[in-house]
């Protein structure tokens, strides 16, 4: 199916059809545009595979000079690329639309087609291009945008505005834009690709970490799982050098480790120094260890909890923020938390873990890790997985 009526919203499985009707469209426009085109590319959700779309194809043309597209529009109408003028405050582009046409009529009755044409400097094209290879690459992040395409379809469709379909996706676009823009600027790496990239970097450059990407790192710790969604953690951002190389001296408590007072920023993770129902979760996690761990202080049993698991989540989130960005990282356990506390004057809370963060000097390599074959089973211990 490819077409709609025009003031309708109707979602649609994907189709791999559209792929190859957007395949021959960028063709005839290859051969109407020639060199005063830049780039064509299939754009919009129909591009977006595995989620539902309005079924209409997009193509976004990367122009040299606009005027010179106003030259081509007799040829483009001629060849049923209706030209239906500008969209856009800044950055403008021209549309063109394809589908049921009658001269004369402000609307077209059948919409096929829409035609977004901008010049390269601009970057909005860019913005269309990274938006929809971002989440072809993300598949979690295109289904939370169907999920809101499907939910402002219905209130279209039971008696909402039309208008107000486009504008309802505007902040999802636009915050997804930014993500998909730094994503491209950084390589367009994925979750796996990132952590093949990741090791123990013990040897920092002098260059400071922008407070925007601090920022960045501690959202994504932020977001992250905590047991009964309790959240019991803060996190400490520590940049001033003093401060670094007193918890490095905290740090060498086993040996020395002066690199540490080379990182430009450490992360402290702290969570609360309170009873908490975490310690009750542990007790029936054991039941063969129940007699043992009930002559243990609750306090401490759940403080050990904590530490255990509770802050590493959001700690390793904000590891794999920080790699987007070409910042690498070190756990440190090797440390004296409750120094580190003092230094800091935390109160009630308990630190448990210090990360630190910078760009590398001169370049470092993961250490050699297992076979997947040797760290994994299928469903019963002595059965191997297999991936297939």
């Amino acid at each position: 199916m490819i077409g709609l009526k025009h003031g309708r919203v109707v979602l649609v499985d994907h189709d791999p059809a559209w792929e190859a009707e957007a395949v021959k469209t960028i063709k005839r426009l290859w051969a109407i545009f020639g060199s005063e085109a830049e780039d064509i590319q299939h754009v919009g959700s129909t591009s977006i595979r595995h989620i539902k779309a309005k079924p209409i194809i997009d193509i976004a043309i990367v122009a040299h000079d606009f005027d010179r597209v106003n030259a081509l529009i007799p040829t483009l109408e001629s060849d049923g690329f209706y030209y239906r003028g500008w969209e856009g405050n800044q950055d403008k582009q021209m549309v063109f639309k394809c589908g049921e046409y009658i001269p004369g009529e402000t609307d077209m009755r059948l919409v096929t087609h829409y035609i977004h044409v901008g010049l390269a400097r601009h970057g909005h094209i860019k913005n269309y291009i990274n938006y929809r290879d971002y989440m072809n690459a993300f598949p979690a992040a295109a289904h939370e945008y169907e999920a809101i395409k499907t939910r402002l379809a219905s209130e279209v469709n039971a008696g909402g505005d039309f208008l107000l379909y486009h504008p309802g996706k505007g902040d999802f676009i636009s915050r997804m834009i930014q993500t998909a823009n730094d994503w491209d600027k950084h390589g367009r790496k994925t979750v796996l690709e990132l952590y093949k990239q990741r090791y123990s970097c013990r040897n920092f450059s002098n260059k400071s970490i922008p407070e925007d990407i601090i920022a960045y790192m501690l959202e994504c710790g932020r977001l992250s799982a905590s047991g009964g969604n309790a959240q019991p953690w803060k996190f400490g951002v520590v940049t001033d050098a003093k401060l670094i190389e007193a918890i490095a001296e905290a740090a060498s408590v086993n040996w020395p480790q002066p690199w540490i007072a080379t990182a430009p920023l450490l992360i402290v993770l702290c969570t609360e120094l309170t009873s908490h129902p975490i310690a009750d979760i542990g007790l029936k996690r054991f039941p063969s260890l129940l007699e043992r761990m009930n002559k243990i202080d609750k306090d401490l049993l759940s403080a050990l909890a904590m530490e255990e698991h509770q802050t590493k989540i959001p700690g390793e989130h904000m590891v794999l923020a920080a790699l987007e960005h070409g910042i690498q990282s070190t756990w440190i356990s090797s440390v004296d938390c409750e120094k580190v506390g003092e230094l800091l004057g935390i109160k009630d809370y308990l630190v448990t873990n210090v990360i630190a963060f910078g760009y590398p000097e001169g370049n470092g390599q993961m250490a050699p890790k297992k076979d997947l074959s040797q760290i994994t089973f299928n469903n019963r211990f002595n059965n191997p997985y297999t991936e297939d």
